[in-house]
């Protein structure tokens, strides 16, 4: 296997913290520690923020930003979960597993699917949007194959996903996927196409389709799937574990304060990037009236951080 990422993508922290906070899997090709843990220290969202950045400029999803930082403003409100997959403390991948609020930002999805999306919030269904799934290159190969033999990476972020995602009594996922990468979604993960190929401008315009996973069909969908084929078995196993508890969550979630929400917003130029209404928006998930509110009480911390370290 390659080299490591480098110190960018790990940090230390408490061991025993770590073990209770993390969903821990078996040796698999080579990772002997493979985890997945939420990020709650600002430290950990940065890692997240620089594998997404090295991973869409790699693809040709996005431009390089001086900061070396990709995060939208969805990922930077205090209900969005940003999952970290690694060995031990070094970051591989990364996956954000955001909550619909129509009163508040919404689904970033929303920009292009919004009618298809508002027949789901019609008929009284909860949404959450699967996101900025970013997997180092180095460690590609670990995602499934096409015959669903392998459960690398991706396998671990999705039951973290899958798992939150019904601890918060979500009915949809929804997520926005390349073309190509739809028979994946919808052999191994049985999610089902809603809407039309539509090119995303948050991607350079690289084409999206819409698919959607009904959680409350699932236990039946798979258990059909499995007596079809010997192939989604694994897939089944794995669900009904995470069905009987195989992940103990915490039940305070953690999320990011606005100083820290603030700063990755601004370093990383997703409010550069924000239309008014959007970032308004954001300001108000933060408790602020507006983003004039949000900015001035900014910088009024930064003007009390840099007062309090001047020498006296």
């Amino acid at each position: 296997m390659g080299g490591s990422p480098g110190p960018k993508n790990s940090f230390a922290e408490d061991p025993r913290r770590d073990r209770r906070r993390s969903i821990r899997m078996g040796p698999d090709r080579g990772l002997q520690k493979p985890n997945v843990k939420v990020a709650e220290e600002a430290a950990e969202f940065e890692a997240a923020f620089r594998l997404i950045h090295d991973v869409y400029v790699d693809m040709g999803y996005t431009e390089p930003h001086p900061s070396g930082l990709r995060a939208t403003l969805h990922q930077l409100v205090p209900s969005t979960l940003v999952f970290l997959a690694r060995e031990e403390t070094l970051i591989l991948g990364t996956v954000s597993l955001i909550f619909d609020d129509p009163g508040g930002m919404g689904l970033p999805m929303s920009a292009l699917y919004q009618a298809e999306l508002d027949r789901f919030r019609d008929q009284g269904l909860r949404l959450a949007e699967v996101s900025a799934l970013a997997v180092d290159s180095q460690y590609r190969w670990l995602l499934i194959d096409e015959e669903g033999k392998r459960r690398g990476l991706f396998w671990l972020l999705h039951q973290a996903v899958l798992y939150y995602a019904r601890q918060k009594e979500v009915d949809h996922l929804v997520i926005t996927v390349n073309p190509r990468h739809v028979p994946f979604y919808e052999r191994l993960y049985l999610f089902e196409r809603f809407g039309e190929v539509k090119p995303y401008d948050s991607v350079r315009g690289a084409p999206a389709v819409p698919l959607q996973l009904d959680l409350n069909r699932l236990p039946e969908r798979l258990d059909r799937a499995m007596r079809e084929s010997d192939r989604m078995f694994g897939l089944g196993r794995f669900f009904f574990r995470l069905e009987h508890g195989f992940f103990r969550g915490e039940e305070r979630l953690p999320s990011l304060d606005p100083a820290t929400a603030w700063r990755f917003a601004v370093e990383g130029g997703a409010l550069d990037r924000a239309a008014p209404p959007e970032a308004d928006a954001f300001a108000r998930v933060h408790g602020f009236a507006d983003m004039d509110a949000f900015r001035a009480w900014a910088e009024a911390q930064g003007r009390e951080r840099c007062e309090t370290s001047e020498p006296s």
